[in-house]
């Protein structure tokens, strides 16, 4: 940006002028660095597997609400002499997500029980643990860690199902790839926390169903708020803060939710599918703040999530009385941002 009579000129980097950069430490050291340096000191302001983080994290938060939503109290029917027992179920998710260059593979363990509070309603509770790692340019960058709990309603109503719930989960996140400024490097892993508030709200419409085809059409609605601690490193001489953006998302969706039931032999099966398209507004973009030595405030964004189809196919088993087994592949697809899951579910009613 050129000077003018009031304001000086800017530098197209971080810093807010060039007076500033030219007479800061932060010049000084970083025009006697090497190209490797001078390379991982632009990889360390540029923050971005930090900012994928941001939206690995956003992912899994809608990968664990469709769970949920897409978890059928009674599949099979077994239960329709009882309505009043209790069901326990289990879903594992092992997903692989791709952002650019950088990538980040997690795995997630949900369980669930459920019980029929009437004829309609159905009332039931989520536990989950995760563990996810963000790897840039072949190395770990970022390992978190995290812990969901959450409430859920399902209920049927004349030719509709209407799907409520809260999850909540709380994160333990730490960087693993260290910090370069010029010539100094930290190797100290800098932790920081991460929660995520889902509220959400789906209505399908069961009429087109029949005893060999379900079709189950849907519309739904979500609130999601992400907040990540701000950090603060010391790298040699040099003090980098990093101030996290809190995110506020509301997510609208519509979709399919088929299934086909058939046996092979005397075991009783189904093949499900969900496919949606979900649109993402608010803070579609991961933004985070950066402070290096004073010399300047830099405000980055990472890789906006707007518009995201989400699939998942997968077939079920009432493999003995009242247990049955599952497994299914689930993706999330939007520009520049991919997640391929498979996921095994457990179910045992009593």
């Amino acid at each position: 940006i050129e000077s003018t009579a009031s304001q000086p000129a800017l530098l197209p980097s971080p810093f807010r002028s060039r007076p500033a950069v030219i007479t800061s430490d932060l010049y000084r050291h970083f025009i006697y660095t090497t190209p490797k340096e001078a390379k991982q000191t632009l990889k360390t302001f540029a923050n971005e597997a930090n900012l994928a983080q941001h939206n690995a994290f956003l992912l899994e938060s809608i990968m664990l609400k469709n769970a949920i939503i897409n978890h059928e109290s009674d599949p099979f029917g077994i239960r329709a002499s009882d309505s009043n027992g209790m069901k326990f179920w289990s879903n594992t998710m092992f997903d692989a997500m791709k952002f650019n260059d950088i990538k980040a593979n997690s795995m997630t363990q949900l369980f669930g029980f459920d019980g029929s509070v009437n004829d309609v309603f159905v009332l039931g509770g989520v536990l989950g643990a995760s563990t996810e790692k963000v790897k840039e340019d072949g190395d770990d960058a970022y390992k978190t860690k995290g812990k969901s709990i959450g409430i859920y309603t399902k209920s049927e109503i004349a030719s509709t199902k209407l799907d409520l719930g809260v999850l909540y989960t709380d994160a333990k996140r730490k960087t693993q790839n260290g910090a370069t400024i010029a010539s100094f490097y930290s190797n100290d892993h800098i932790k920081s926390k991460e929660k995520a508030l889902n509220a959400y709200a789906n209505l399908a419409l069961t009429s087109f169903n029949t005893e060999n085809f379900s079709l189950n059409p849907y519309v739904g609605a979500s609130y999601l708020r992400i907040k990540t601690d701000s950090t603060s490193q010391n790298v040699g001489i040099f003090k980098m803060d990093i101030d996290e953006k809190t995110r506020n998302l509301g997510i609208f969706s519509l979709g399919l939710n088929p299934s086909i039931p058939f046996s092979l032999g005397s075991t009783k099966m189904k093949f499900e599918a969900d496919l949606a398209y979900n649109r993402l507004v608010g803070d579609t973009k991961p933004t985070i703040g950066v402070n290096v030595a004073n010399a300047g405030y830099l405000e980055l964004e990472g890789k906006e999530v707007k518009n995201l189809g989400t699939a998942s196919l997968g077939i079920k088993a009432n493999v003995y009385k009242n247990v049955n087994l599952g497994l299914a592949y689930t993706g999330a697809f939007a520009k520049d941002v991919r997640s391929n899951s498979v996921n095994a579910k457990f179910e045992i009613l009593f």
